[in-house]
């Protein structure tokens, strides 16, 4: 986000960028959660006298980074969401809201997201020099003003060449029933958002980008984020396939037809294209959104719920389990 949010700033929720120092990403890598809270001091005392012998993690403080954090979150209003250079940490709203007030809270959710992790550890994977870059030059924490977003009003759009070929409900986990009757506004909205505010404006010619719409009469459309075009992303209503189909490339026709190896699946290519084709806009492009609660399906971040021990305890027997061997454990003498 920190590399385009300067030239869109004017159409995208206000946001500030905080460079983090390199031992904190060290501190994100290190397995475990230990997070002081506000205010707690970092000298941690290791109490014996329960008769355990236990090892109490030191508290890391990052007195800084801390107070650059409190500041930022003052000037965008005391709440705010909180990314790493590319991902929010959304797989761990089990632990905690994103929406954020203290440094503590988000020290706690970068510390636990999977998503994070993949972040810090691999981010380049599936780019074509992966092998010549590991990381970025500087990680960042992206603090963005908290909104309360109206559910069923954010879209994923997709361009290729600068073109604007698909737009995809971007939660699949709900069905909308009021966007049956505001996609005629919502598209031109859209549309029109992108001729005036991204088109030829951002460093690619093929990528995906998200957008929330105010609730009518507005219709206001603000831009959440890029994506890259690849599998990375998620596509949502579409598939890879269907996007391909969209961009009248050569791979789209017989190159992928030979590829295919058969009949019957160059048979089905050409369905899903003619189905494209008979749903596409007049504006140019394709539309997906859920007409009926059947079309609901499983959101991807249900793995994420809660950690495996923590379902592991969430029947009585498995709870009997634990205190009995609790009960079993050897103590000191």
């Amino acid at each position: 986000l920190s590399s385009w949010y300067d030239t869109f700033r004017r159409v995208t929720f206000k946001t500030e960028v905080i460079p983090l120092p390199e031992d904190f990403v060290q501190y994100l890598h290190e397995d475990g959660i230990v997070v002081a809270d506000d205010g707690q001091e970092s000298d941690v005392e290791d109490d014996d006298s329960d008769g355990w012998d236990t090892e109490v993690a030191e508290v890391q403080r990052f007195p800084e980074l801390e107070q650059s954090i409190v500041e930022a979150i003052s000037r965008l209003g005391g709440t705010v969401l909180p990314k790493l250079n590319w991902s929010a940490p959304r797989d761990a709203t089990w632990l905690s809201s994103l929406e954020c007030r203290k440094p503590s809270e988000i020290f706690m959710l970068l510390k636990a997201s999977d998503f994070v992790a993949h972040d810090l550890s691999c981010p380049f994977e599936q780019c074509e020099d992966a092998s010549m870059i590991t990381r970025p030059d500087q990680y960042s924490l992206v603090l963005r003003r908290w909104h309360t977003l109206s559910d069923g009003m954010e879209f994923r759009c997709f361009v290729w060449n600068n073109q604007l070929i698909a737009i995809s409900q971007r939660d699949y986990t709900a069905y909308f029933p009021f966007l049956n009757h505001l996609m005629f506004d919502i598209e031109r909205s859209i549309h029109r958002f992108f001729l005036d505010s991204i088109q030829n404006r951002f460093t690619q010619p093929n990528f995906a980008f998200d957008v929330y719409i105010d609730r009518p009469p507005r219709l206001r459309v603000w831009l959440l984020d890029f994506n890259p075009w690849g599998a990375c992303t998620d596509t949502l209503l579409f598939t890879w396939q269907d996007l391909e189909l969209l961009t009248d490339q050569p791979q789209s026709t017989d190159a992928s037809l030979e590829q295919a190896g058969s009949d019957s699946e160059a048979a089905s290519r050409d369905r899903i294209r003619d189905e494209l084709i008979s749903n596409k806009h007049e504006l140019g492009f394709v539309t997906r959104i859920l007409h009926s609660e059947e079309s609901v399906r499983p959101s991807p971040l249900h793995m994420y719920r809660l950690p495996t021990d923590a379902l592991d305890l969430s029947n009585s027997e498995a709870i009997q389990h634990f205190v009995d061997q609790v009960r079993n454990f050897p103590t000191q003498s």
